[in-house]
């Protein structure tokens, strides 16, 4: 599968990389859990020489991998200064679909912080009334 997208890593998030792999051969983009964290970067310069390793371990097929770009962001006030600016658009892979609806839900029942679509300082119904409004319009 072709699965190219957005896919980012936070330590706030629900769901890691490999469970949501678990069961079929293709992930989503979307928001991720590293393996370990990241917060251990903080502070620290990206300047240098990063490794990308990839498996592909399936057996019927080959797979390539034709490019990555890695990208940093820098924060210094909450959690949530990575959420998406836009609800609608939850998983961050610059389209409007099912798998906004996939990610929101998982970061609402794992009560991750950019859950909180309507910013009232709790998660609940009217985040997911909110998440909806935004998605059925297409974009915020």
């Amino acid at each position: 599968s072709d699965l190219d997208g957005v896919y980012t890593f936070a330590d706030s998030a629900a769901t890691t990389f490999e469970s949501a792999s678990f069961g079929g051969p293709v992930v989503l983009p979307g928001v991720y859990r590293p393996d370990g964290e990241l917060s251990v970067f903080n502070g620290q310069s990206f300047e240098g020489t990063w490794t990308l390793s990839v498996r592909d371990t399936a057996n019927i097929d080959v797979g390539w991998l034709r490019s990555f770009t890695l990208a940093t962001t820098t924060t210094t006030t909450t959690e949530c200064d990575a959420c998406p600016p836009c609800a609608a658009d939850y998983n961050l892979d610059g389209g409007i679909d099912s798998g906004d609806i996939e990610s929101f839900f998982t970061a609402w029942e794992g009560s991750e912080p950019c859950a909180d679509v309507n910013a009232d300082g709790g998660i609940d119904f009217g985040d997911i009334s909110d998440f909806y409004a935004a998605w059925e319009l297409g974009g915020c």
